[in-house]
């Protein structure tokens, strides 16, 4: 994103500035390498170099996970952690996040592992009284798919491809 109020953006060495700070480079090393193409002293340089990054610098750099976020992620993928306890994971992070900078505590954060709670509270209890309204409607026994007698399918139409019926003509 370019800015036309900010000097990095507007100069001629911007693609050039941000590589040097992709690369993790210092902002006095930066404003001393380009200070010969501005028109302002290094420490002002350095200052919009700085401010260049905060706001809008399109290349932000790459966070590395930690080697216990990998093991998480990994279980995720093999479908070992279940939604309550990476819930608890994440609530986790967040809550040490929130102690590790008190000045950066953002609320959305926090209502996001609340509105989780409450997703999986909403589930549980959508699926309890799905098997109370199938144990009172069969008293207890699932109707079958297929018709015993003559082996047709019961619920005509058309299929997805979860295997769930779309259209019953």
């Amino acid at each position: 994103m370019s800015n036309y109020n900010c000097r990095i953006c507007r100069s001629g060495s911007r693609s050039e500035i941000e590589e040097a700070l992709h690369d993790g480079k210092a902002f006095r090393d930066i404003a001393k390498q380009f200070i010969g193409f501005f028109d302002c002293n290094l420490h002002l340089l350095e200052q919009s170099i700085a401010r260049h990054k905060k706001n809008h610098n399109d290349k932000p750099q790459e966070r590395i996970l930690t080697k216990e976020q990998i093991d998480f992620l990994d279980r995720i993928s093999e479908g070992k952690v279940g939604l309550e306890e990476g819930s608890r994971i994440v609530a986790t992070m967040v809550f040490e996040k929130m102690l590790n900078n008190p000045d950066k505590i953002k609320f959305a954060d926090f209502y996001n592992t609340e509105l989780l709670k409450i997703k999986q509270t909403e589930v549980r209890d959508r699926n309890y009284w799905a098997m109370e309204m199938i144990n009172k409607w069969f008293k207890g026994r699932i109707p079958p798919r297929y018709c015993p007698k003559c082996g047709q399918d019961v619920l005509h139409g058309e299929k997805n491809e979860d295997s769930s019926i779309v259209k019953v003509s």
